[in-house]
């Protein structure tokens, strides 16, 4: 339970110093945000209806990306056209982080004081 809220702050936090962006997508019940910092990058996906809606998107645009869920095991695998297809249930909800944790040994430095710094 500590855990859980404490990620949940964590998660609340960093979200503050990001780079965001909305992206565009074919429901009007989903809302998509790519957010973008230090090298990392996050997509969150939230189903605003009480009917499930899959969204079939060009997330990242790489074929063969990997979305990972940050609440469970679950990832998203695009397919070779570098479509993502995930399936949203009715008011549900995923934060995905791109790539897998290999790309940490490229974080860029964090400097005080530039964009999307608190």
């Amino acid at each position: 339970m500590f855990y859980n809220k404490f990620n949940s702050i964590h998660m609340t936090e960093s979200v503050t110093r990001l780079n965001s962006r909305i992206l565009k997508t074919r429901s009007s019940s989903v809302l998509a945000v790519d957010y973008e910092w230090r090298n990392n990058a996050r997509v969150t996906l939230h189903n605003f209806h009480e009917k499930p809606v899959t969204v079939s998107q060009d997330l990242k645009g790489k074929a063969g990306e990997r979305l990972i869920n940050l609440y469970s095991t679950d990832y998203s695998q695009a397919g070779p056209d570098g479509i993502q297809k995930i399936v949203l249930e009715g008011y549900g909800y995923r934060w995905y982080r791109v790539r897998s944790l290999g790309h940490i040994l490229q974080r860029q430095k964090y400097r005080s004081g530039t964009s999307g710094a608190l």
